[in-house]
């Protein structure tokens, strides 16, 4: 069973190696560990975690950087009943195997955002927005 340190494993803890893109990867991989272990390490709705349902902008940012942690390893998706569901992965050691990839492509546009907040209930964004990104400053994009 995988432990919090395991999945969070990667994650660069020296800020001056980390540029804003970093920063914000690990932060999304930080958030969906965290609410990973609070679902019992049930996988979670794609949707409830990456849509803000006050900021278009952020919900895109969100989905960019939650491609990167499935591009690298970190994350993976599985689709129950045509819902897309996230959890993380712990990162393979070196010698490791990897997994055949799979590649899904989603997009989003402001009427599936809106349908999307509404089908889904969404009323909070679960990524907490970093202080001082250009995201966090405005509710509206």
């Amino acid at each position: 069973d995988d432990t919090i340190e395991d999945l969070l494993e990667g994650i660069v803890d020296d800020p001056s190696e980390n540029t804003e893109e970093g920063i914000r990867i690990d932060h999304t991989l930080k958030h969906l560990v965290l609410e990973y272990c609070k679902s019992d390490k049930k996988p979670l709705n794609y949707y409830n975690f990456i849509v803000d349902p006050t900021c278009f902008g952020t919900t895109v940012e969100n989905m960019y950087y939650v491609s990167v942690l499935i591009f690298e390893g970190k994350a993976r998706i599985i689709v129950e009943d045509r819902v897309p569901y996230i959890s993380p992965k712990k990162p393979k050691k070196a010698g490791e195997k990897d997994e055949k990839k799979n590649q899904a492509v989603l997009s989003i546009n402001m009427y599936k955002w809106d349908k999307i907040i509404k089908d889904f209930n969404i009323t909070e964004c679960l990524i907490p927005r970093l202080p001082g990104t250009v995201s966090s400053s405005s509710s509206t994009s």
